[in-house]
């Protein structure tokens, strides 16, 4: 309690960069989307807008989940920004809201890159860069890298012997 009260007194005069609103919004949107990814990947809940979004992706089984987040909070920023009269931060918002449902959807289900015939994105795909094209291999990825514990098999706790216990 003591720390937090003292922390709290100095980070209160340290004034904050004069940045540009854009460039907030983007590493904003980064952040917030890993961050997301994440969680949803974890098979959990923010508990915010979140929650109707796995209602309604239960519905809509073919929307990824988060396009359908996107949906619904682009519905509340553009709300806020009638009611405020503020544009300009409703599609700052806007921006970021959209750049964390792309790094969402590509954090928890896997990255892809679409088809095409410009040589770029052929050399992309041939290049040594590992893309996950899938949950289960962005799964992997992350138990690699030990964000997510693994997953004990239901077959790891059998005992052996043809599954009856040894006397």
């Amino acid at each position: 309690m003591l720390t937090s009260s003292l922390l709290m007194d100095v980070f209160t005069r340290i004034t904050p960069p004069q940045t540009e609103i854009l460039l907030s919004a983007l590493y904003g949107g980064i952040f917030s989307g890993v961050g997301l990814g994440l969680v949803f990947l974890g098979g959990a809940s923010t508990g915010g807008s979140d929650i109707g979004a796995r209602l309604l992706r239960r519905r809509f089984g073919s929307l990824p989940l988060g396009r359908i987040l996107l949906t619904i909070d682009l519905t509340i920023v553009a709300l806020t920004g009638a009611v405020y009269h503020d544009v300009s931060k409703a599609l700052y918002s806007a921006v970021s809201l959209y750049v964390s449902s792309v790094v969402m959807d590509g954090s928890s289900m896997g990255w892809t890159i679409p088809r095409s015939r410009s040589s770029s994105l052929n050399a992309l795909k041939k290049s040594s860069l590992p893309l996950r094209k899938s949950s289960t291999a962005a799964s992997r990825f992350w138990r690699a890298a030990a964000v997510i514990p693994a997953r004990r098999s239901r077959f790891c706790s059998a005992p052996s012997g043809g599954g009856r216990p040894r006397s």
